[in-house]
């Protein structure tokens, strides 16, 4: 999986970064299948909404994930960027088992198994 982290007003420090990416590739083992079809593409948002701000929901992450042709996206704000991320992948690994749901239990049209005959 690639994963491309871009910042808006906040210093991206190695820390942060491996973070960032032990975070999104624990969610490697739910896009196995997919993941042998094409590259996947998790594209990172990570951003602090206010600088004059200094306690709240200071912090936005944003995740799209690009799998198999289609984009599933979390968002979360939060008063820590550890956390919020967190959240973030939790949120991820609901969309993605939904995603895998629909395409392995996608039902089957009378079309379909018109053309099957």
């Amino acid at each position: 999986m690639q994963i491309i982290i871009k910042t808006t007003q906040i210093e991206l420090t190695d820390a942060l970064n491996q973070y960032v990416e032990d975070r999104i590739k624990s969610l490697e083992k739910y896009i196995g299948r997919f993941e042998e079809q094409g590259e996947s593409v998790a594209r990172v948002e990570l951003a602090r909404t206010t600088q004059h701000h200094r306690n709240g929901d200071v912090f936005n992450v944003e995740v799209n994930l690009q799998l198999d042709g289609e984009v599933i996206r979390a968002e979360r704000d939060g008063e820590d960027m550890y956390a919020t991320i967190d959240a973030v992948k939790d949120v991820l690994k609901v969309e993605i088992q939904k995603f895998k749901d629909l395409r392995v239990d996608k039902p089957i049209s009378d079309a379909q198994r018109a053309e099957e005959v």
